[in-house]
């Protein structure tokens, strides 16, 4: 399991410099034939370089859990999490290739605790509740680079309830099923993740504060 990790980001490092260099180009294209302005460049290379990292990040993962035998789950933990995520915001490293090395660290974690929180069941769901409940009381991580707002902000408030609540209904399907552990785990994975990942943005500042806009 260990092997298939470091491969997995080693391939993920190998194509961070094209992505960047990508990103790059197509931004300068814009700017070039007037499409953007020069201000806006930093905007628009940050959500392409988003954009094309999650699509690696999801592959990568994909393929991650398809290796440990668990595509299914791994399906229902990458759809769920990018749809919040995608709502929440949350935090980055400095640079892609941490990003998508952590992301992928993580969920391998993710992975290998499986077999500890089945034993600790009501534990996990007490976190899951407190994980759920500050994605919907919080409001998403306004990234400096995003500068959301105060409307973009109620609108991706609104969405990120919405899919709170499809992914609940989601998630009672499997208790009514009885499907087993495993989906629920990486469906409640999901909104531990994103929730960790929007408590710690939101203590290092990497947003723009309400008196800053």
């Amino acid at each position: 399991m260990h092997v298939i990790l470091l491969e997995i980001i080693i391939i993920s490092k190998s194509g961070v410099r094209e992505l960047e260099t990508y990103c790059r180009q197509l931004v300068m294209k814009m700017y070039s034939n007037g499409i953007i302005d020069r201000s806006d460049i930093p905007v628009y290379l940050f959500e392409f370089q988003i954009v094309f990292e999650s699509l690696i990040v999801h592959m990568l993962l994909l393929l991650y859990f398809t290796a440990v035998k668990a595509p299914f789950e791994g399906l229902i933990f990458i759809v769920a999490f990018a749809l919040l995520r995608s709502g929440t915001g949350g935090f980055h490293c400095k640079t892609n290739a941490g990003c998508i090395a952590l992301s992928i660290t993580v969920s391998a974690i993710t992975y290998f605790m499986k077999t500890f929180w089945q034993q600790w069941r009501l534990a996990f769901l007490i976190i899951t509740v407190i994980s759920i409940a500050f994605i919907v009381l919080t409001d998403p991580v306004n990234h400096p680079y995003m500068a959301w707002s105060e409307k973009e902000i109620i609108y991706a408030r609104r969405y990120v309830r919405f899919i709170v609540t499809g992914l609940l209904l989601e998630l009672l399907v499997f208790k009514i099923i009885k499907i087993g552990f495993e989906p629920e785990y990486y469906l409640s994975s999901a909104f531990i993740q994103c929730a960790g990942s929007m408590l710690i943005a939101k203590i290092l500042r990497q947003e723009v504060r309400q008196n800053e806009g």
